[in-house]
């Protein structure tokens, strides 16, 4: 007996606990959402102010398990597409 009482008080008490720790949570900032943020654009560059450039040529093994979301899905599904698709389209 002494067991499920202590064990409903403790239940209670994490249960009252998250209640108000609810109730006094404020907003500190505006959150937005990513559809409708916008890139900030790059100044424009003359040749004339390049000192020096560099091209390099990656190779992206799609089979290894962190590259598997720039493989999938094969086919557009809404919003989502691979990276080829994005890259060619």
């Amino acid at each position: 007996m002494k067991k499920i009482v202590f064990l409903l008080l403790g239940l209670s008490t994490v249960f009252c606990y998250k209640l108000t720790a609810q109730d006094n949570l404020q907003e500190v900032y505006v959150r937005e959402h990513i559809p409708h943020k916008r890139p900030v654009p790059y100044e424009y560059i003359r040749e004339a102010d390049v000192m020096w450039s560099k091209i390099i040529f990656r190779m992206v093994d799609l089979r290894q398990k962190q590259n598997l979301p720039l493989y999938y899905p094969t086919k557009p599904i809404g919003g989502r597409m691979n990276f080829i698709d994005l890259v060619l389209g």
